[in-house]
């Protein structure tokens, strides 16, 4: 993410994502990306997805991603996610139902070896890799998952995604 501050502070962004996040009594989906995303959502650049190769871009394929976002309108193209898993610039190592981050135990990310080489070449090499930490429930609603046909388990996903999460999130 890109700031340009001088316009940050003539618009009054942080006062009105302090006025969204009250107004939201403080529950936000996606926390602060969420009020920003909600602040902002008229008002930004998107990059090509090299510089934001990000973690679901390998955990679907093009028209599975599509499926489980429920994405309309324009998006990046097939070509762009591929050149983005590709030959990234920045991957950005975020949290999927489906995979793990290579700081955690048994990850399995096409760049997960690369960001433990540089680990090791790090000031945090002798610190161990952290274990999953979710919730047995949610462990065992990605093992069922991954033993349902994979076109419905994307449907089904994408359903709890679109519809399940924002319903769970407003309580």
């Amino acid at each position: 993410m890109l700031i340009d501050l001088n316009c940050w502070k003539r618009q009054k962004i942080e006062e009105r994502i302090l006025k969204f996040i009250t107004m939201k009594r403080g529950w936000i989906q996606q926390g602060d990306q969420g009020a920003l995303n909600a602040v902002l959502s008229y008002d930004v650049y998107c990059f090509n997805p090299r510089f934001n190769s990000v973690t679901i871009f390998y955990d679907f394929t093009y028209h599975g991603l599509y499926v489980y976002r429920k994405l309309v309108g324009k998006y990046y193209t097939e070509a762009e996610i591929k050149e983005a898993t590709e030959y990234p610039v920045i991957i950005h190592f975020t949290i999927s139902f489906l995979s793990r981050r290579p700081w955690v135990k048994d990850c399995h990310h096409r760049y997960c070896e690369l960001w433990r080489s540089y680990k090791a070449k790090s000031p945090w090499r002798d610190e161990s890799l952290r274990e999953d930490t979710r919730p047995a429930w949610k462990l065992r609603r990605i093992r069922i998952f991954k033993k349902l046909p994979r076109g419905l388990a994307r449907h089904i996903a994408g359903f709890l995604q679109a519809y399940g999460r924002p319903i769970k999130n407003m309580w």
